[in-house]
């Protein structure tokens, strides 16, 4: 947040911006006291969201213990990953390291996109895997997956911008690939394996 103390004639400001890849903007003149008060409602917010996410997964590890069923193992691990790219998402990262060097924030926020998508992938494929849709409807998983692990090289190789735009294609075809396995489904599901 960046103080503007404006003329009393008005005036032109010129604002630059620096993105990790993607950016939603929404600017507002606020006085101190209104921007103090806005910057607290969206830190209970992301607050909140986070302690919700701690909650699933501390829920889903207890559950795995109890069951000793390895979907909630998944679930666990999922949450985790999750909270830590919100994490960075949200820019708390840097109030937990105050000396992180900015270049790695970013490379790190990009790099773990990259990982919820594979790990959110593999885990609804082994929850539909249950429903036993035919092989070919499972396999649009494995192209996926493919797609984001050629994503992942392009990322480690320096083609962070390439890298990302083919991981956004493998995200916006989840929910056609997650419907597809869905209708195709044979069974009501096999239940905990333990």
């Amino acid at each position: 947040s960046v103080g503007i103390t404006p003329a009393t004639d008005g005036g032109v400001y010129l604002l630059r911006l620096q993105s990790s890849g993607s950016l939603s903007v929404k600017l507002a003149a606020l006085t101190e006291v209104e921007a103090h008060r806005l910057a607290l409602k969206q830190d209970m917010r992301q607050i909140a969201y986070l302690a919700m996410l701690f909650v699933l997964m501390v829920w889903s590890l207890r559950m795995a213990l109890l069951t000793q069923e390895p979907m909630f193992w998944w679930f666990a691990v999922l949450q985790a990953v999750w909270m830590l790219h919100n994490t960075f998402f949200l820019g708390y990262i840097t109030l937990v390291f105050q000396n992180i060097y900015v270049d790695w924030v970013f490379l790190s926020y990009r790099g773990l996109v990259l990982v919820v998508t594979a790990l959110s992938l593999l885990f609804h494929r082994s929850v539909l895997a249950r429903f036993a849709p035919p092989r070919a409807a499972l396999s649009l998983f494995e192209l996926l997956l493919a797609v984001v692990g050629v994503a992942l090289v392009f990322y480690l190789a320096g083609y962070s911008m390439e890298a990302l735009i083919l991981n956004g294609y493998a995200v916006a075809a989840t929910p056609v690939v997650l419907l597809v396995n869905s209708v195709t489904a044979r069974s009501k599901g096999t239940g905990p394996t333990a």
